[in-house]
């Protein structure tokens, strides 16, 4: 399985897992805590798939497996779902440009059962596609650092 390369491998990366409810932020979550599984790495795939059907995944026993893309115009989301089964916890790996990548990365979050948090911009993403903060000061600090802008 094979996407496109946006922007050189700089990525925005997402990490999907399931914080205890009412926290609104990782420096919240109890030391104690336990991060709840979100599946299987088949059902999690499948999970994605129903909800985005051009979905692909690296087949199981592949060295690539738990690894998966989508591709939309100008961008791509690589998922790193990992080998430990069951998944507590997973990266998307997000290049290119537009807004309309957040919807996606939105419901990969909400079909994992997770929620989806912007490391470099340290919060949860709320799942509205205004609130593109953080996917806007990656795409500036990526072009600073490119030379790009």
């Amino acid at each position: 399985m094979s996407l496109p390369c946006y922007d050189r491998g700089m990525s925005w990366d997402v990490y999907i897992f399931a914080p205890p409810a009412g926290v609104d932020h990782v420096e919240d979550i109890p030391s104690d805590y336990s991060a709840l599984p979100l599946g299987t790495v088949a059902d999690i795939q499948q999970r994605i798939r129903d909800q985005l059907p051009y979905a692909g995944f690296a087949e199981a026993g592949s060295m690539e497996a738990g690894w998966g893309g989508v591709t939309g115009p100008g961008w791509n989301i690589e998922i790193n779902l990992g080998s430990d089964d069951p998944v507590v916890g997973f990266m998307l790996h997000i290049r290119g440009s537009g807004d309309d990548v957040l919807p996606v990365a939105a419901r990969i979050a909400a079909a994992a059962g997770g929620r989806a948090w912007d490391i470099p911009g340290e919060r949860f993403l709320s799942g509205d596609p205004t609130e593109t903060d953080g996917w806007h000061g990656f795409q500036r600090y990526r072009d600073q650092i490119l030379g790009d802008g």
